[in-house]
This record gives structure tokens, sequence and C-alpha cells, in this order.
């Protein structure tokens, strides 16, 4: 038997009016993944003047404690540094998938 290993992705999404999310606060916010994650995804939805910003975050799939660390220590980071964007995660699968 062949053990396959599968991607495992987690979501946050942040959402606000188009006002309260700017170019400004964009850049700032992707700042933030940025110097957290090396590797992530960008995905936009827009509806009735409302904006939300999805970062699809590859969670890894290996079962090694520090890698884990690592990870839960970078999302609680995430969390943090922008509380005051009220980041939460959210579920997604793009269409395309």
């Amino acid at each position: 038997m062949i053990n396959k290993i599968q991607s495992a992705e987690l979501y946050i999404a942040i959402v606000g009016r188009e006002s309260e999310l700017g170019k400004e606060q964009e850049r700032e916010i992707d700042d933030v993944f940025n110097s957290t994650f090396a590797n992530y995804d960008k995905i936009y939805t827009n509806n009735d003047h409302e904006v939300e910003i999805i970062y699809e975050i590859p969670v890894p799939i290996m079962q090694n404690d520090k890698i884990n660390e690592n990870f839960f220590k970078n999302l609680s980071k995430i969390l943090t540094e922008l509380r005051e964007y009220n980041p939460h995660f959210t579920q997604y699968k793009r269409g395309d998938v």
C-alpha cells in the first residue's frame, strides 16, 4: 500500500467595509503575513461595499513537533498582531480545486 501525502490548508479571513480596508491597511496586513509565513495565497471576495480578504495557509502535514510548534506560534502571531482587524478562521474552498 502506498502512503499518500495530502495537502491541508487553514483559512483566515479579514472582513470590513471598503472604507476600512484600503490599500494602506491591506499593505499592513500583508506585511504581517509576509514576515510570518513564507507560503500563503490571498483570495478576495467583494460584495455590497464589504471586502473579505482570505488567506490560505498550508498546514504542516509532517509529524514533527518542532515544525508544528513553529506553525502554531506563527498562527498566534498573526491573530495577535492583526487583532484590530478581527482576523478569524473561516471555511473556504476554491471552485477550481
